[in-house]
């Protein structure tokens, strides 16, 4: 059920969940795609309930980063949220107060800078005693996180607190400007997708991850370039395995859908430029001509080559 109770603005029970959503919390979602199926609708960007929900982009940039879902949440006195056996990873970042929380293995408090994280068909309950402002993430089990959250809720103390703090400040401001820029969107949300990363994964640890990160600078520099997996493979006498491996885990993709997000986004740059025809465009971004570029972009960006610089200025397509 959804109606009101006193001290609260709704709440939600059933067999497998719980939620109590405390008078004063308020809650921002950094994408359209972060709507969920129990927040009453007649609350969602209702000045009286502080609700946020952003409009929709043309495409799901945060997707690209196995980021199925985001946002902050600054939770009042009696919040309480039962988690369910979730079908995708959850990171808890505590950015000021206290939360308190329940596993099957015992209770306790996560006070700011710690990260929770809660692995897929994990129990998790947590609640708030006085106040609490945390960022909260839904990541799509994959190669890349299923090494960081392992089989067991865990906890430890944030890296790049202030950092990731900084960038989301940033990144949600241009999420609800009246005109919005895809191509800034697109960037600022990569910088906040490896802030998140580097808690996880050591950067530079070992030679090969030193050269397979400086290789990543190159594509995205040059990727005009006939880059292959096996080359840079023979090239780093390894398996062209350990190349998507490391691709996977450190941007969420493999070696080939890299260099293809390399190209778009370079394609995206240039035609924001307008300064280009789209032949030399093609030519700059590693295609025969403009008809592969057309088809390559139309299936990345879901629009054509035409209307993307209007979408880029916040016109509708």
């Amino acid at each position: 059920m959804t109606d009101r109770m006193d001290g609260y603005l709704w709440h939600f029970t059933n067999d497998e969940k719980t939620q109590f959503w405390s008078v004063g919390t308020s809650q921002c979602y950094f994408s359209y795609e972060c709507k969920n199926e129990f927040m009453p609708p007649r609350l969602i960007n209702n000045t009286g309930a502080n609700i946020t929900l952003p409009e929709k982009l043309p495409n799901d940039i945060f997707a690209h980063h196995s980021i199925l879902a985001s946002g902050i949440i600054d939770a009042r006195a009696n919040y309480y949220h039962s988690r369910p056996k979730y079908p995708y990873h959850i990171m808890l970042l505590i950015l000021d107060g206290t939360l308190l929380y329940r596993t099957e293995s015992g209770k306790g408090g996560a006070d700011k800078g710690t990260i929770i994280t809660i692995p897929a068909g994990s129990v998790f309950e947590e609640s708030v005693r006085k106040k609490c402002r945390v960022l909260w993430l839904h990541l799509r089990p994959s190669p890349e996180w299923n090494g960081a959250f392992g089989k067991k809720i865990g906890f430890s103390q944030s890296r790049n607190i202030a950092d990731i703090e900084a960038v989301m400040d940033i990144m949600r401001r241009e999420i609800y400007a009246e005109k919005r820029s895809i191509l800034f969107l697109n960037n600022i949300v990569a910088v906040f997708a490896e802030l998140v990363k580097r808690e996880f994964f050591e950067t530079g640890s070992d030679r090969l991850e030193t050269c397979l990160e400086k290789t990543a600078m190159e594509i995205c520099g040059n990727p005009q370039e006939n880059w292959r997996r096996s080359t840079v493979a023979k090239a780093l006498n390894v398996g062209e395995w350990d190349i998507d491996n490391h691709f996977k885990k450190r941007h969420s993709k493999t070696f080939a859908k890299f260099v293809l997000s390399a190209r778009m986004e370079k394609a995206a740059k240039l035609l924001a430029e307008n300064s280009l025809t789209n032949t030399e465009i093609a030519k700059l971004t590693g295609y025969a001509d403009r008809s592969s570029l057309s088809k390559a972009f139309k299936k990345y960006y879901g629009k054509s080559l035409k209307n993307y610089p209007d979408i880029l200025a916040g016109k509708a397509e």
